[in-house]
């Protein structure tokens, strides 16, 4: 019998319910061809069955006697969807297939989705007690096959079954991401996400309560991010806390500062710049002062300040 690609649905639960007559009678006069096509299969018990069309499973072995490039070809014009296992046994150490279809000119690379994760592959490393499945969505290709692109290594046999459906595949691609690559680079930004609260992927921190000196510190030696602070000023009077764009200690009224913070006498002051944070390319400092001028080397009293930065 010919592939039905078309498939009928009875009764799906909307309260459409399977025939009580046998079909083609006077009881249930549905089309006489349709019963003596469906045969047996269709009963006042069964209702109408409901199939997709497929081939008979296709199989090879392959070992490490097997020539490069050799193929497993299969035949999917008017198909959807080809799964492919392969089972590696215990001695195989090496070896690799790809996948591809037929344009009817060309063999081009496809990507099979894994049955077991939302992981894809268009080449497969083989290795030892290797178990996997994949699915291939091969819609609107006449042909398609598993090709040997790397020669076995190692003891023992590579077994590769595959199964032509006319099932719809179900697609692995989410929004244009590949699970299976890296974020792209360079100007290619992502755009704003939320970060999940973690321990291990918080913001560090780091508290002073001032020295009577100009407290320069160095934080992180490499690129950082400043999250945010907190600042108390106890003094009566101004005082101001800068931040350096340095791998080391800043060296107070001579390095350059990025960002100058100015505390009110007796205020506090809190800041925070959110996940995205300020970026510090080399490493991040501070020092407190006085005054206000990027060259004033002033200290302030011991217990003037007291601050919290959040960075990473």
């Amino acid at each position: 019998m010919a592939d039905i690609h078309q498939r009928v649905i009875l009764d799906d639960g909307t309260g459409v319910t399977p025939p009580t007559a046998a079909l083609g009678s006077a009881a249930n006069p549905i089309n006489d061809n349709l019963a003596s096509v469906a045969g047996a299969a269709i009963s006042a018990a069964n209702g109408i069955p409901i199939y997709d069309g497929f081939q008979a499973p296709q199989a090879a072995t392959w070992t490490n006697g097997t020539a490069l490039n050799t193929t497993l070809t299969l035949a999917t014009a008017g198909y959807d969807t080809v799964v492919v296992t392969v089972s590696c046994a215990a001695g195989i150490s090496g070896g690799v297939l790809v996948w591809e279809v037929f344009d009817g000119v060309n063999w081009i690379p496809i990507k099979g989705f894994r049955t077991d994760s939302y992981l894809s592959d268009q080449s497969i490393a083989l290795s030892a007690s290797l178990l996997k499945a994949w699915q291939l969505s091969v819609a609107g290709f006449p042909q398609t096959r598993v090709r040997l692109s790397t020669v076995i290594a190692g003891a023992g046999n590579v077994g590769i079954a595959a199964i032509v459906s006319s099932a719809p595949d179900v697609s692995g691609v989410t929004v244009g991401l590949d699970p299976n690559s890296p974020l792209p680079a360079g100007t290619n930004l992502l755009g704003s996400a939320n970060v999940a609260a973690s321990a291990a992927g918080g913001f560090s921190k780091s508290r002073l309560v001032a020295l009577g000196t100009t407290n320069a510190t160095n934080v992180k030696a490499s690129a950082a991010t400043l999250a945010g602070f907190s600042i108390i000023n106890v003094a009566g009077a101004a005082r101001f806390v800068k931040f350096y764009d340095l791998a080391s200690a800043p060296v107070v009224g001579t390095s350059a500062i990025a960002l100058t913070v100015e505390l009110l006498a007796t205020t506090q002051v809190s800041q925070f710049f959110g996940d995205a944070g300020i970026a510090f390319t080399a490493g991040l400092g501070y020092s407190t002062t006085q005054f206000i001028a990027d060259s004033d080397t002033t200290a302030i009293a011991a217990g003037d300040i007291i601050m919290t930065l959040f960075w990473k």
